[in-house]
């Protein structure tokens, strides 16, 4: 004696009734989330060319004045260290 399976068939028209706004729905939210990436990354490589347009400039700029602008310490040995007369060559 063979055993049945019994399962429930839907009828096919609710299938599509529920399918074709499901998978439109899932379309359209793709689509934003692809947009909304694509902005993001558009920003992102805006922001990357004019972070590198104004380090260009200001390097331009240092070059034709032919001054270096920077601080300096002047940091005084002590004499009775024992690091004083240590040397740092070998």
């Amino acid at each position: 004696m063979r055993s049945q399976v019994h399962t429930t068939r839907y009828p096919v028209w609710l299938l599509w009734l529920v399918g074709i706004p499901v998978a439109i729905a899932a379309i359209a939210l793709a689509v934003f989330f692809l947009t909304f990436m694509l902005i993001i990354f558009g920003i992102a490589i805006a922001v990357f060319a004019l972070r590198i347009w104004w380090l260009r400039r200001r390097l331009r700029h240092t070059l034709r004045s032919g001054v270096i602008e920077g601080e300096y310490v002047v940091v005084k040995e002590e004499t009775g260290s024992p690091r004083a007369n240590k040397n740092f060559n070998e």
